[in-house]
This record gives C-alpha cells, sequence and structure tokens, in this order.
C-alpha cells in the first residue's frame, strides 16, 4: 500500500514485483493525472482509492507494507497519531512499514539556530536541481512537520516498536524534493491572452482538451497560438477576451485561469476589464487571476477586477506563483480537514512484529509491543 501517492510513480514501481498495490491518495486530481499515465495499460494488480490516511477503509489481507513519502506532515501531530494507528492495523503480523518524511531532530530552543543554518545551505535557484531556499522556508512555515522525539512514540503508541532510526547530520531535513514537486505538487493553469511569461513552484500550464480546441478555432483568429497560452493576439476587443475565458474556463483539465493583459495602441484596458469580470461571474469555483501590466494606464481596469474580487498582479510570473500556493493551501486542507474514521479494536490483540524504515532525516524499525 501506498499513503500519498499522488501521480503513482512509486506505485507502479512497486506493482511491477507485488502481487497487488494500493495506491491511496485524496487529491482527484492527482489521481485523475495517474488513470490518464496508466489509461490504455492498466496494471492487473493496481487498485487506485480516493481517500486519506484518516479515511481509508481497508478491506480484505491484512497488507505486507505499508509505504509514505512525503505525505504524514500534511497531518498535524493529533491527526498524525490517529493516522500511524490505522496503518499499524492494516499491516500484517511482521508487516514493513517506510516512512519517509520531513522530521526535526533538534531541541526548540536551537530551532533558530538549527533552522538557519540548514537554510543557508539551499543553493538551488531551480526547483528541478532541488529544494530552493524559499521552498524549504515555505515547507517550515506551512506544513505540520513535527520533532522525533514527538513521532517516535506516536509510533509507539500506534502499537509499533522502533527498530533503528537514522537523523541527517544536522538534525534537519535535507531532501532532495525534486521528484516529489514534479510528480506530487502539480497544479495546473490556463493562460490566457495575450501570452505567458513564466511559471515556479510546481504547477504546469494544462494541455487543452479537444473540445475546447475545436471550440476556440470556432471564433479565434486562425493566428491564434493553438495551445496553452491562449494567445488571441495584440488587436483582440473586450468581448473576445471574455468569450475566450468563458471557453477555457469549461475545460476539465484547468484548475485556474490566468488573463493577461499588455496594453498596445488598440488595446481598451478598461473596458476590457469590465468585459472579464461579467464572465468571471459565471465561471464557478475556479479561481481567475490576472494580470493587467502597464501600470498608470491600467488602473480603472484594475479597480473594477478588485472590486469583483479578482485578484490582479504586476507581472504574470507573480500570479503564477500566487496560484500554485493557492493550490497548494487547498490540497493541504483537504488532508488536514478529511472526515476521520478513528480505528477499531480488534476482538483479540495479537503479537505484532512490524518494522518501520524511515529514510532521512529519521529511520526507523519498529515492531509489535509485546
Amino acid at each position: 500500500m501506498e499513503f500519498g501517492t499522488g501521480t503513482g510513480q512509486f506505485a507502479l514501481a512497486a506493482a511491477a514485483v507485488c502481487d497487488q498495490v494500493i495506491a491511496v491518495d485524496v487529491s482527484p486530481v492527482m489521481l485523475e493525472q495517474f488513470r490518464e499515465k496508466i489509461a490504455g495499460n492498466p496494471p492487473a494488480n493496481l487498485v487506485i482509492e480516493q481517500a486519506g490516511f484518516l479515511t481509508y477503509q481497508h478491506t480484505g489481507a491484512p497488507a505486507d507494507a505499508v509505504y509514505s513519502r512525503l505525505a504524514l506532515h500534511h497531518l498535524p501531530d493529533f491527526w498524525k497519531a490517529l493516522a500511524l494507528t490505522s496503518i499499524a492495523d492494516i499491516l500484517r503480523p511482521g508487516g514493513i512499514l517506510r516512512l519517509w518524511d520531513v522530521v526535526y531532530g533538534f531541541p526548540p530552543r536551537q530551532a533558530g539556530q538549527k533552522i538557519d543554518a540548514a537554510i543557508s545551505q539551499y543553493t538551488a535557484t531551480d526547483p528541478d536541481d532541488g529544494w530552493t531556499r524559499a521552498e524549504l522556508a515555505e515547507h517550515i512555515r506551512d506544513e505540520h512537520s513535527t520533532f522525533t522525539w514527538l513521532l517516535e512514540p506516536m509510533i509507539e503508541q500506534a502499537g509499533l516498536d522502533i527498530v533503528s532510526a537514522d537523523h541527517s547530520e544536522d538534525q534537519m531535513v535535507a531532501l532532495d524534493m525534486s521528484e516529489y514537486q514534479q510528480e506530487h505538487a502539480v497544479s495546473r493553469l490556463v493562460g490566457a491572452p495575450p501570452g505567458y511569461v513564466g511559471y515556479e513552484g510546481g504547477g504546469q500550464l494544462t494541455e487543452i482538451s479537444e473540445e475546447t480546441m475545436a471550440e476556440l478555432n470556432g471564433f479565434l483568429p486562425s493566428a491564434w497560438s493553438h495551445n496553452n497560452p491562449i494567445d488571441i493576439l495584440g488587436d483582440a476587443s473586450p468581448e473576445l477576451y471574455a468569450k475566450t475565458l468563458a471557453v477555457a474556463a469549461k475545460d476539465k483539465n484547468a484548475d485556474g485561469l490566468l488573463v493577461i493583459l499588455t496594453p498596445q495602441d488598440m488595446t481598451d484596458p478598461t473596458q476590457t476589464a469590465e468585459q472579464l469580470r461579467q464572465a468571471a461571474a459565471k465561471v464557478g469555483r475556479k479561481p481567475v487571476l490576472a494580470s493587467w501590466m502597464g501600470g498608470a494606464d491600467v488602473r480603472a481596469g484594475i479597480s473594477i477586477l478588485n472590486r469583483a474580487s479578482i485578484p490582479t498582479f504586476p507581472y504574470p510570473d507573480t500570479a503564477t506563483q500566487v496560484f500554485n500556493y493557492m493550490w497548494r493551501y487547498s490540497y493541504n486542507l483537504k488532508g488536514i480537514y478529511e472526515t476521520p474514521s478513528l480505528p477499531v479494536a480488534s476482538e483479540a490483540e495479537t503479537i505484532w512484529m512490524s518494522r518501520i524504515d524511515m529514510n532521512m532525516p529519521t529511520t526507523m524499525m519498529v515492531k509489535a509491543s509485546m
């Protein structure tokens, strides 16, 4: 079993060598991408479940092994303890739990010193090269990573004995997170006209569906970009902006929309903002962001958008970062506030010899208490 499977990178590898793999994730977006990845040739021994640590209901034989990588930190400590208890109930006697996550091994009084020292070591500027300083700082600020001296008792209280534990030298996580961010922290954005500047922080531009492409071809000029970002050219009217937004918003592949305006001689920023305001009101729950470039020349349009609760940004890269933060916050909340299912005690206690192997910064081997 894998909790927090994301788009299934580990689960697919495990399916090649295991009799059965159950891949669990709370995010429907992640699981949709997982299913798209295996469409046409799904492994017969793979089961995909939309659930979380606290809501998954196990049926059938106990699991030989449970794996979770960089997922448990989404839960506050109270819910971590319940999640670990549920995992212990899922495992067979002698089963293995491999838990790989961000855990702090220093005393609270050393937190500032240790965190500052750890952040200073991260020099990557591209998320593909590993954790950047900003990403590590964001994780410390927003996630629920805990101390080893809090996590270890939770594991023991779940009925598991720690066999071994390894910590990073600085007692602060020093993992390469690039693979995790590419596969597990994906938010999909449609960039509307006139173009797209750049995107950082783990998201991606979504592919336009065939249905959306056909509809856009029906009214956009022939020279439009025919791709995402959707470039409707510099002489686009306010009405064309609004119609394009309405069509893009219906695309099931998109989690949000960004409208970018760069003022030109034939551009009407104020009227375009008014048309966008009306169109965005019909989009539904998908977030709409705007980048109205041009400073004082577009101030009236920005005011219209802000009054309609459409956030505006002077540059597209800032807007895309904010969008990804919004998505990540929403994803974390799903994990925190999922309706828990409290574990039910078995009628007879059995002797468990389960092991837990936690890699950096903490590796533990555990077995059940006698």
